[in-house]
Order: C-alpha cells, then structure tokens, then sequence
C-alpha cells in the first residue's frame, strides 16, 4: 500500500498544525530554524528547537547516519546487500581506478 494512503499516516497527518513564528523567520538568512511541539494524550506538552538542520557544517551528519540514510533510501530499489555494495563502492571512489565496479552495480 502507498503511504500516502496508509490511514493511520493520514491520522496523523490530520493532527499536525504548522504556525509562522517570526521570530524564527527573523533568522532565516543564517540559521533555518524551527520548533516542533507535540501533545501527547495525557496532554503534556514536549517542545524542541533546532536552529539548524541536521547536514549543516555547523551540525554535520555522521558517517554512519549518512550511510543509514542512504541505505534506507535506496531500500525501495534494490536489495539491502546490492545497497551496502553501493555503498562501499561509493566509499572507495577516491581509491578506485575506475569507475566500473560502481556502474555495474547501478545499471544491473
């Protein structure tokens, strides 16, 4: 089933409010903040804020969240162990002779 209609994403999706806050839009040239806050059902409320995104020099990925990523992205297309060969392959670029081995993997 596409996500899109998955109804409990659509539930969710129905409980989500998005608000301007111009003090956040106020940084926008430097920083790309936001603030996320959820009610839970015994209605507490958690509040948290991120003046940068994770990717930014100043909060940069990890090795191993980029690879996740990567991994989790490339799911939909090919099998997990074609992906972590891609992904080494990726690694490896700056040692590799060529390109072969990599285009291989993309193209088969």
């Amino acid at each position: 089933m596409d996500l899109i209609q998955d109804q409990s994403i659509l539930d969710l999706a129905s409980r989500v409010e998005v608000q301007p806050d111009m003090e956040l839009e106020a940084l926008y040239d430097e920083k790309w903040p936001s603030i996320v806050e959820i009610t839970t059902r015994d209605g507490r409320v958690l509040t948290a804020r991120r003046d940068l995104p994770k990717g930014e020099p100043e909060h940069p990925v990890s090795d191993r969240e980029l690879k996740e990523k990567f991994l989790s992205l490339a799911s939909d297309a090919v099998s997990t162990e074609r992906g972590e060969a891609i992904w080494d392959a990726i690694s490896a670029l700056d040692e590799a002779d060529n390109v072969s081995k990599l285009t291989s993997l993309l193209i088969s």
